[in-house]
């Protein structure tokens, strides 16, 4: 992690932490690690994985991130989503993200070969001018028994929401929704909000 300086009260500077995150080439080359800000700005080659936390009904889990989130505060999230770290697998940061925000992990029963979470791919998607250059892989959870564990640091609320009800918050209140959710409903139901 790189330090960043942040002043929050006049001549008082707080330390803060930026995740570093894998740069890619175009040949899906690892080049460099790079702070989240810098790397998110410039829109550089990246991965990031993001989890649908599902119910045996399938509804999808949504999240609202806080408000002291860097980016889309206060808006509606997918479950869970995270760009990959040094060494890391899209489906462990997709694992990592879950059990971060939503105290969240997959049974170990659950698990195969092919995914040793329990995680199962929905689609990954190319980087793009509409996936803002990031190499996007969704994955979706088996059906969840319980109703998560909210970490309050980094997310408001959440709340498990039919097909229905995630296309009239993507239609009613777009501005409020991030890029995360709209593209997350498109793939684990096959539709579009409008």
């Amino acid at each position: 992690m790189t330090p960043k300086h942040s002043t929050a009260h006049g001549n008082c500077r707080a330390w803060q932490f930026e995740e570093q995150l894998e740069i890619f080439d175009a040949r899906n080359q690892l080049i460099m690690y790079m702070p989240r800000g810098s790397a998110l700005r410039q829109q550089l080659r990246r991965r990031v994985a993001l989890a649908a936390l599902m119910d045996g009904q399938d509804r999808l889990f949504v999240t609202r991130l806080a408000k002291s989130q860097p980016f889309y505060p206060g808006c509606w999230n997918i479950s869970a989503m995270g760009y990959t770290h040094r060494g890391e697998t899209v489906e462990e940061a997709a694992q990592r993200e879950l059990l971060a925000g939503l105290n969240y992990r997959e049974s170990s029963r659950e698990s195969t070969k092919e995914s040793p979470s329990g995680l199962r791919l929905v689609i990954s998607l190319p980087p793009s001018e509409a996936t803002r250059n990031a190499e996007v892989h969704l994955f979706r959870t088996k059906p969840c028994a319980v109703f998560p564990a909210i970490n309050r640091e980094i997310l408001d609320d959440g709340l498990f929401l039919d097909q229905e009800e995630v296309a009239a918050l993507l239609r009613e209140m777009p501005e409020s929704v991030s890029p995360a959710l709209a593209l997350g409903f498109r793939h684990i139901y096959g539709t579009n909000a409008t």
